[in-house]
């Protein structure tokens, strides 16, 4: 695939007619090296992505669509970047049915994937293709997503259309970055960027205006300097020059990886390229040029100084990303919300994961949901089933990691209850064991041993939900709304310490 891409973007004129192919990773299996087995997972991984990039391009035409019906296409301005920061290697050389879950609660083995190969496209599992697929899709360029020292996970092609604005059509090569759309925008509007709004002192506008390069296709580039920074993966680019540090850690060990809670930013080393003459990034001059490597160094402390980068961490465990910090929300252990209807994204929601908790809930007795987090690939949900309180936890698109306890005595519909639902967590770090009761006025109605539990909720639009369970449920419950129909007065959350036990009175 890398190689028929390659052929196809010279005859374009997308790449120079000298470009090599990058030296293929050894920690990525080649496509002849897979089992027949393997090979009908990745296919069916990769048609699920495709799917759904043919789904969002006819979105796009559909929008096209209406400005050609309103007569507004030639005096509209449209920018299409493919791509936000390069393909998706976080599914690990394998693929994966649920990239957090996966990363975070538990890695499947090829054969329990293939278990679930028929599900892939569809609402049960959330799929990522193989990392060989991102690297193929990165072509020319090194590395893939996350990667930003490299161009594999920060160079994207980009389609800017406006017929009235653009006198001659076709490619341009001037060097430019995302923060340059927004001033763009602003110049071919004529609109100049607020000083201040609501009082509140904008900060300068670091971007470029393109429209430069919109009149003249061989104009120089005004973009001239611009620093890249993601989980310690650094760079620097000055004129054609790129200075950027070797990867330490592969998207796909993020979670569980070795070293993951370990800060590892100041032992990177740096590799330098001149872009004029060597496109992609291929041939590394910082051991014969370390003048210059070392001025773009300084370049970079710079820049990440002037744009509050440091300090650097480039951890990715659950002491940073999962359940131990939220550096921009205050600690809390309890939490208390009254009604339904309340969804709350996950990053201020009371994080599950991890840790004991209880969940209590003043209710008279109906049916549906009380409160649910994540999905059935990593999640929980408490509620009401049959008038029997009912726990459910996900950790994998795998049937036999969904969990369920229900109470054995139903209890009258319509009357006043106090329920809770309590984890006493096991300890000793992320992901263990615990036992999980309920509670109906304060007597214990059901218990069960639970073997292995969530580090982190699966599913990137999944809210912290009361009164129902949204997005993809953690238990489905087909025909049927999962909304609680009898009155909720007051739901609290209790969470214990991270990644520990309880302490014992």
């Amino acid at each position: 695939m890398a190689r028929q891409t390659l052929a196809r973007q010279k005859a374009m004129g997308l790449v120079p007619k000298n470009t090599q192919l990058p030296v293929w990773s050894s920690d990525i299996p080649k496509w002849s090296s897979l089992s027949p087995e393997q090979r009908a997972l990745q296919e069916r991984m990769m048609e699920a992505f495709a799917a759904q990039l043919s789904f969002q391009d006819a979105q796009f035409g559909r929008i096209l669509d209406e400005l050609d019906r309103m007569g507004q296409r030639d005096n509209t301005l449209i920018v299409f970047v493919e791509g936000d920061n390069g393909p998706d290697s976080a599914g690990s050389p394998d693929g994966s049915l649920a990239e957090v879950s996966e990363l975070a609660n538990r890695h499947l083995t090829p054969e329990e994937r293939a278990t679930r190969i028929d599900a892939i496209g569809g609402p049960l599992v959330h799929s990522n293709y193989g990392t060989g697929w991102a690297q193929a899709m990165s072509t020319p360029f090194p590395f893939y997503k996350q990667i930003a020292s490299h161009l594999g996970g920060t160079r994207n092609g980009a389609v800017i259309s406006w017929p009235k604005g653009i006198a001659q059509t076709g490619l341009r090569s001037q060097y430019h970055h995302v923060i340059d759309v927004f001033p763009t925008l602003l110049n071919a509007a004529g609109v100049e960027a607020p000083a201040q709004v609501d009082g509140v002192t904008q900060q300068p506008v670091d971007g470029v205006d393109m429209t430069y390069s919109f009149a003249n296709p061989a104009a120089p580039s005004d973009h001239k300097v611009q620093y890249y920074e993601m989980l310690g993966n650094r760079a620097i680019y000055a004129d054609g020059w790129l200075a950027s540090t070797t990867p330490q850690r592969r998207p796909w060990q993020m979670v569980s990886g070795p070293n993951a809670d370990t800060n590892l930013a100041p032992g990177y080393t740096w590799e330098l390229y001149n872009l004029r003459t060597d496109f992609n990034q291929t041939r590394n001059l910082a051991r014969s040029n370390p003048q210059q490597l070392a001025r773009m160094q300084q370049l970079f402390d710079a820049e990440a100084r002037r744009n509050n980068v440091y300090p650097l961490d480039d951890r990715t465990g659950p002491a940073r990303s999962g359940t131990a910090t939220r550096a921009y929300v205050p600690a809390r252990t309890h939490y208390e919300y009254w009604g339904k209807g309340i969804s709350l994204p996950a990053d201020v929601a009371p994080a599950l994961g991890g840790r004991a908790f209880r969940v209590s809930a003043e209710v008279t007795v109906g049916e549906g949901v009380l409160a649910a987090m994540g999905s059935n690939l990593g999640g929980w949900s408490f509620g009401v089933e049959n008038g029997r309180p009912a726990v459910h936890h996900g950790l994998s698109a795998l049937p036999s990691d969904q969990f369920t306890l229900i109470a054995t005595d139903a209890l009258p519909t319509g009357r006043a209850a106090k329920l809770d639902f309590d984890f006493d967590y096991a300890g000793g770090g992320f992901g263990k064991s615990g036992v999980v009761r309920i509670f109906v006025d304060g007597r214990q109605v059901a218990e069960r041993p639970l073997e292995r539990s969530m580090v982190m909720q699966d599913g990137f639009n999944e809210n912290f939900d009361i009164g129902f369970d949204g997005g993809v449920p953690v238990a489905e419950t087909p025909g049927r709304s999962n909304a609680y129909t009898g009155e909720l007065r007051k739901l609290t959350v209790d969470l214990g310490p991270v990644g520990q036990a309880r302490a014992r009175q």
